[in-house]
């Protein structure tokens, strides 16, 4: 199983708690987490690195992350229309993209209420 040991352990990074699975595609897993020190609310994309081309996604999400950080200070604010990414690490065989939960429904359910 893709989590199991995650699961059992139940924390990543020694900071978050991980929650229930909420959706999921071609780059990975996305679970529900809260931060343990503060009880804050986040949602985690965890890419097993054992995945062809899981070590490109994160150099690709790595180099996203810092063109939304110069866009963001080139403006002055931030685009309510992109997901906040709070962090990005990896441990073990995982690589972790901590970001903000956004409520709503998924992309997928959008494009298919439009197009019926």
């Amino acid at each position: 199983m893709f989590l199991s040991i995650w699961a059992v352990k139940g924390r990543f990074g020694d900071f978050y708690i991980l929650g229930q699975r909420i959706g999921g595609g071609g780059q990975g897993q996305v679970y529900s987490c809260k931060q343990a020190s503060s009880g804050k609310d986040f949602a985690v994309k965890i890419i097993d690195t054992n995945v062809e081309a899981g070590s490109q996604l994160m150099a690709r999400w790595s180099s996203e992350l810092d063109t939304l950080i110069r866009l963001e200070q080139d403006i002055g604010a931030r685009c309510p229309y992109i997901t906040q990414t709070y962090c990005i690490f990896q441990e073990l065989s995982h690589n972790f993209i901590v970001m903000e939960v956004m409520a709503g429904r998924t992309l997928t359910d959008l494009l298919h209420t439009k197009h019926t």
